[in-house]
């Protein structure tokens, strides 16, 4: 909150805040994560209206990229790639909607350089919704690779897949091209 009460007397025109994609997956969030990004998505709109100040949320999917070292699902599929079988920490039946990283900075740069008549405004970027076996069976061809995915046991009763999940941004990248310039 210091931060929005701070912008309103100072030369800022406009907050831009990074949320995620999985604050609207679930119908109930289920993580602290998901409950603090919708808390400040609330926030950031509710004082956008009363101070009349100019605001945008935008909540990107899974964000890959050349170079990527954190400990996500495709840095770990190009560092074990080449090798006969592939461990993963998931059964394999949970969502996952990759974007490019040069879509979701393009998003960024577009909504720094444009003004718009609207006070607060939420933008979902991601791409097509895919379990994640879908997405490791269509990495695999992109890529001609012919590991063995192993999937861990979960146990899970069901797997919540949204009907709805529409991207406000048009995404320049495809997932083909994305996963060959890796």
């Amino acid at each position: 909150m210091e931060i929005l009460l701070s912008a309103k007397n100072s030369p800022v025109k406009k907050i831009i805040s990074a949320g995620s994609y999985s604050q609207y997956i679930d119908e109930t969030p289920s993580s602290f994560y998901k409950i603090s990004k919708q808390i400040f998505e609330m926030l950031l709109s509710n004082f956008s209206s009363l101070n009349n100040f100019r605001s945008t949320s935008l909540c990107f999917s899974d964000i890959y990229g050349p170079n990527d070292k954190r400990n996500k699902l495709i840095p770990y599929l190009l560092k074990n790639e080449n090798k006969k079988s592939v461990r993963l920490n998931s059964d394999g039946l949970g969502y996952f909607s990759p974007i490019h990283i040069n879509d979701a900075t393009d998003s960024i740069i577009f909504e720094v350089e444009n003004e718009s008549s609207q006070i607060f405004k939420k933008k979902l970027i991601c791409s097509e919704l895919l379990s994640v076996k879908e997405f490791i069976n269509i990495y695999k061809t992109v890529r001609n690779k012919s590991f063995t995915p192993i999937y861990a046991n979960k146990n899970r009763l069901s797997s919540y897949k949204p009907n709805n999940l529409t991207s406000d941004v048009v995404l320049k990248i495809d997932l083909e091209t994305g996963l060959n310039n890796l």
